[in-house]
């Protein structure tokens, strides 16, 4: 693989494992601290009308927008996933060629 395609597939792995962290991170302080939430709320912490509709929010509204971000993010990696993959396959599949023509034409004036 050309150095210059090694270098650009390494910074997009680098780029890809920082999107990663940041999935992590929505997990951890938006979705973790949600669901302790509604844990305390259903445990008897709060409780009426107004508790069911917090609890109700909660795991609707907030719940779904966190979790579209990460899928969001992760079909985002997902897809810069599978282009690296395909640079790679055309990249191989180029150098192949390349050496076959390369070995055609040394055995005509070889």
């Amino acid at each position: 693989m050309d150095f210059i395609l090694k270098v650009v597939m390494k910074l997009v792995e680098e780029v890809m494992s920082e999107i990663t962290k940041q999935v992590n991170v929505v997990q951890t302080q938006a979705l973790d601290p949600i669901t302790g939430f509604v844990k305390q709320v259903v445990g008897g912490a709060w409780t009426g009308p107004d508790a069911d509709k917090f609890v109700n929010d909660l795991n609707g509204e907030i719940s779904k927008a966190a979790q579209g971000i990460m899928g969001s993010v992760s079909g985002f990696s997902g897809g810069i996933n599978n282009a690296l993959q395909r640079i790679a396959q055309a990249d191989q599949q180029a150098t192949q060629e390349v050496g076959d023509l390369l070995n055609t034409f040394g055995g005509i004036f070889g």
